[in-house]
């Protein structure tokens, strides 16, 4: 005990010594004791492309009507027909051309336009369905509206399709299904602006990882956007072509929190003649629902790679394809799979 307490006392001793040892700073400053440091703001571009008009119509029956592809680009004549439909909004698009991710955010404000005609009765733009709900008789029941007015409303997605041509984007929208209004991803137009935040979320697209530049658009980097709601059908004053509103959409974007995970490439071999197979992960982390690739290469003709992957919790996660053989001038495929909230790791097998 007594050795523990000396070994003890002459650690203490060292301590103390060292602590009291000053730090001596370059003698060109000031104050030799002094680090200052200058903060700049460094400003962040953020590349997306946002079309700046949009058209929409005012189809009370629902009937097939054609729209512009793309009313801001003069090029662009071919128009898509969407049908039943009492608003209807030309397909538009928001682009995302940078490597981060973006929380899209907009503020929408409505507004009708004045008639000439002082004794002319204006639309208006409702802030509740024009339909009505409920049973007529039962409790809770709302009549339908006579007044000439149309409920508006903004909505987003990701679009499926990653290419960002006109055409692709006006097939996706003219296949976009007529949907109800829901409080909690929609925003309605009305005169008061109002404010969506987390309207619909842009993934990065791939980027040239040294310059930045722009090389083509991945799953997710582009969002549709469009008006849609409803009308009255018959209304107690007649539609009329004078009957017109406009709506400004005012994007925001910020980076966006997305959770994502490992792809980790390991176990990579087999019992086959093959060497130098080798396995590569088009992303190192992804998000719950992105596509990942796997590549294989370096495969012999005649054997067969069997990819497989695997959850953090030894889960199965389909891959498509999860086999190939190699035939002759073959040496290699892809093979993919959807991306679960969980890291996973994948092993390719040749035999």
């Amino acid at each position: 005990m007594k050795s523990k307490k000396i070994l003890s006392s002459a650690l203490a001793l060292v301590m103390s010594l060292s602590l009291a040892v000053p730090a001596f700073a370059d003698s060109s400053s000031a104050d030799p004791n002094t680090t200052e440091i200058d903060g700049t703001y460094q400003a962040v571009v953020i590349d997306v492309k946002v079309p700046s008009i949009g058209k929409a119509f005012i189809n009370p029956y629902g009937l097939d009507i054609s729209v512009p592809q793309d009313v801001s680009d003069d090029t662009n004549t071919n128009e898509t027909v969407i049908s039943g439909q009492q608003i209807v909004t030309a397909p538009m698009s928001i682009q995302n051309r940078t490597a981060m991710d973006l929380q899209v955010n907009a503020t929408v404000t409505g507004a009708v336009t004045a008639l000439s005609d002082a004794n002319a009765i204006p639309m208006k733009l409702a802030t509740a369905t024009t339909k009505g709900s409920g049973t007529e008789g039962q409790d809770g029941y709302v009549a339908p509206a006579t007044s000439k007015s149309a409920f508006v409303y903004l909505q987003a997605k990701s679009a499926d399709d990653t290419t960002g041509g006109g055409a692709a984007i006006a097939t996706e929208c003219a296949a976009w299904a007529a949907s109800g209004y829901s409080e909690a991803t929609d925003v309605i137009v009305s005169t008061r602006a109002t404010t969506k935040e987390n309207l619909v979320v842009l993934r990065g697209a791939d980027v040239n990882a040294t310059t930045g530049a722009f090389n083509a658009y991945n799953a997710g980097s582009i969002a549709l956007f469009r008006l849609t709601g409803d009308c009255v059908m018959s209304p107690s004053n007649a539609w009329t072509e004078n009957d017109k509103f406009t709506a400004t959409v005012a994007f925001t974007f910020i980076p966006a929190q997305i959770t994502k995970y490992a792809v980790t490439v390991d176990n990579v071999g087999g019992t086959g003649t093959t060497t130098g197979v080798t396995a590569t992960a088009s992303v190192a982390t992804a998000a719950e629902g992105d596509t990942v690739t796997i590549t294989i290469a370096g495969v012999t003709a005649g054997e067969t790679a069997t990819i497989a992957v695997t959850d953090a919790d030894s889960g199965n996660v389909t891959v498509t394809p999860n086999s190939f053989t190699a035939t002759g001038g073959t040496t290699g495929t892809t093979a993919t799979f959807t991306m679960p909230a969980k890291a996973v790791t994948v092993s390719v097998t040749v035999a």
